[in-house]
């Protein structure tokens, strides 16, 4: 499950799309190898920052696309992104109402 942390946490599971990754690199994944004694024991579940890859993957970038930069940097990359289908929509929405063909 990922959890976003900073005053709106959450936590999604992973066969759910991402929420907003968010610039500051709040986002994790929380795994366990048994989710029954993770219930039970908190310290069995391992947490872990995104990496970039990850994160770039949430927002729906294609495998080749290239972030440049330090760690902390694709990161905010990703984060201050809009997601490339999002992105996609909102353009042929406005180019259908400005009267042209998307």
């Amino acid at each position: 499950m990922r959890n976003n942390s900073g005053g709106a946490e959450m936590v999604t599971p992973t066969s759910e799309p991402a929420r907003t990754i968010t610039i500051a690199g709040h986002q994790s994944l929380l795994t366990a190898d048994d989710l029954a004694a993770a219930a039970q024991h908190v310290d069995d579940v391992m947490f872990r920052m995104l990496e970039p890859s990850e994160c770039k993957r949430a927002m729906a970038f294609p495998a080749k696309y290239r972030m440049l930069g330090t760690r902390p940097q694709r990161v905010r990359l990703a984060g201050n992104a809009v997601a490339p289908p999002a992105a996609r929509d909102l353009i042929a929405t406005a180019v259908e109402e400005l009267g042209g063909a998307a």
